[in-house]
């Protein structure tokens, strides 16, 4: 349940108007996913991963099956935003809240599900 609706509901109740919403929102485009993630050339982890589209292409990456590899490095949750045709920042978030930012990265001219930066490459198939 989205928050909005949930504000929304909830001052209906208490008989103050809400304006209607024109569109429903979106469901969000979460699927499963297989994910290879490497760093400095080595890889860091293949295997199940979730794969959350957003909009213009961007999308992020989480692990909920992971067994501590990704842990291990602080890593939660991958984000690749598009930030023009061909090119993305990387980043990401850790279980503790913080986030790092990988850098630029271009999509993969052998592999169109990757995207690779100076010492990182993100795959998600």
């Amino acid at each position: 349940m989205r928050v909005r609706g949930f504000v929304a509901l909830s001052l209906a109740m208490f008989g103050t108007a809400v304006p209607a919403q024109s569109a429903p929102v979106p469901a969000q485009s979460v699927k499963a996913a297989r994910c290879s993630i490497w760093m400095r050339n080595a890889i860091q982890y293949d295997g199940p991963c979730q794969f959350e589209a957003e909009r213009g292409g961007s999308f992020s990456l989480s692990f909920p099956y992971a067994s501590g590899d990704l842990s291990g490095l602080g890593i939660g949750e991958i984000f690749v935003l598009i930030t023009a045709r061909g090119v993305a920042v990387v980043s990401d978030s850790g279980p503790d809240g913080h986030v790092s930012n990988w850098g630029p990265a271009r999509r993969s001219r052998r592999d169109r599900a990757c995207w690779e930066g100076r010492d990182f490459r993100v795959c998600a198939y």
